[in-house]
């Protein structure tokens, strides 16, 4: 697969025992401790386009990080409180009640 990196959604989908092979093998974006540690490790230290495998306790995967990204950071009780004065802003916040 490295050598023809486009291969890798068809042996997904044909080998793989993840439900993601459906997909084609993308199991979408996700965060830092979401993953067991090996799995995660492998996808956050190399670089895009790269291939490569590792075992967890799960088994074996074979790993293709096709981008990365941040997440927003959390904004200080300051910044929600001018945000939430100011009516145009206040407009495009979005309060969710996680009781």
């Amino acid at each position: 697969m490295k050598s023809k990196p486009e291969a890798f959604e068809d042996v997904a989908r044909s080998l793989s025992q993840c439900p993601s092979n459906t997909n084609g093998g993308d199991i979408g974006w996700f965060s830092r401790k979401m993953m067991v540690p090996e799995f995660e490790d492998a996808c956050f230290d190399n670089e895009i386009g790269s291939i490569s495998k590792v075992k967890s306790a799960f088994g074996w995967h074979v790993i293709r990080v096709d981008g990365k990204g941040t997440v927003p950071a959390d904004i200080s009780a300051a910044e929600f409180y001018r945000r939430y004065n100011d009516s145009t802003e206040k407009s495009k916040l979005q309060l969710v009640d996680i009781r």
